[in-house]
């Protein structure tokens, strides 16, 4: 029974979420980007494909670069000089496109239906847009069966 509620909590917290989100998490002592960046859910998305093996520090070096340049459709091969220090560039700017464009899109519910996004990602748009970190933690306790 338990198993249940936290599936059907879990697909109500992936939910999309309008960009003109007004909900601010609380700033922590770590200085996390996803904190300045949570009235826009696309932006938390991108942050956590930015992080995957990567720092914050080294991600946070570009971060501002990238949306300056990105608020609009941009080519390839621009996104990949800007993601050039990360590594990886290649293929990080080709999936960051396709979730722009899926994202754009209509034909999605819930973040993880979107190209790129696992649950890592889908539980920092939980965390970050929605302030739920009281579901991002239940369910994780319920994995590891410690909620039972």
């Amino acid at each position: 029974m338990k198993f249940s509620f936290v599936v059907v909590m879990v697909d109500v917290a992936y939910q999309r979420k309008s960009p003109d989100n007004t909900r601010k998490p609380p700033c922590s002592e770590f200085w996390l980007l996803q904190e300045d960046h949570a009235h826009d859910p696309w932006r938390v998305l991108v942050i956590y494909m930015l992080l995957n093996r990567t720092t914050g520090l080294q991600a946070g070096r570009v971060i501002t670069n990238l949306f300056t340049l990105c608020p609009t459709e941009v080519v390839t091969e621009d996104i990949e000089k800007i993601l050039r220090p990360l590594g990886l560039q290649k293929k990080r700017a080709v999936m960051m496109q396709r979730l722009s464009w899926e994202y754009l899109g209509e034909d999605w519910t819930h973040v993880t239906q979107l190209h790129g996004i696992g649950k890592y990602a889908a539980d920092a748009h939980t965390i970050f847009c929605n302030w739920d970190l009281k579901l991002a933690i239940e369910e994780s306790l319920e994995s590891h069966n410690w909620a039972s």
